[in-house]
């Protein structure tokens, strides 16, 4: 059994291991409710966690898929492009995010073998002005907030009161008034 370290800081980067399991049913439950105790850790977010089959990126070979695919720094890679391409069967590629940004262990043992873990390239941001027509001019100012409905006061209170009596004392007085 070998131990693999992921630092908090880990949360850009790819952890790769060789899966030993024989179908995708076996690979993807394994995926799904296997790596905690096999890592014997106590939490990891499976939204993370990809079990890949190495024939489905047979083409352009796993080194490549993690470069294009997952974003891999490909200087990362160097070093590691035959060992990762000659893999077989099924991976599982980790997102550092899996781990929350907690300092883990991993134990590594059958049916899984460690094959690295490689940083992502962080993305090149521009401050180039943008050239479009929409994005010229300026923005216009936000709408005025539409007026608050008129107070009412207590005359208005009392004269729905005086409306009131007065309507009373009109029933009352056809009432009475018609006997």
């Amino acid at each position: 059994m070998s131990r693999v370290h992921i630092a908090p800081a880990d949360r850009n980067t790819v952890q790769v291991f060789q899966l030993d399991a024989g179908d995708e049913q076996q690979a993807t439950e394994f995926a799904a409710t296997g790596l905690e105790r096999a890592f014997g850790i106590d939490t990891l977010d499976h939204f993370y966690v990809q079990a890949l089959r190495v024939e489905d990126v047979s083409a352009i070979g796993l080194s490549t898929y993690l470069e294009q695919g997952m974003g891999v720094d490909p200087a990362e890679l160097e070093g590691h492009r035959a060992t990762l391409d000659a893999a077989e069967g099924w991976v599982l590629l980790i997102d550092g995010q899996a781990f929350g940004g907690r300092e883990v262990e991993l134990n590594v043992a059958p049916p899984l073998t460690y094959l690295g873990g490689f940083r992502n390239v962080a993305p090149a941001g521009t401050m180039e002005k943008l050239t479009s027509d929409s994005a010229q001019g300026q923005v216009p100012p936000a709408a005025p907030a539409p007026a608050a409905p008129p107070k009412r006061g207590p005359r208005a209170g009392a004269f729905v009161i005086l409306a009131i009596v007065i309507l009373v004392g009109l029933v009352l007085a056809a009432f009475f008034g018609a006997g």
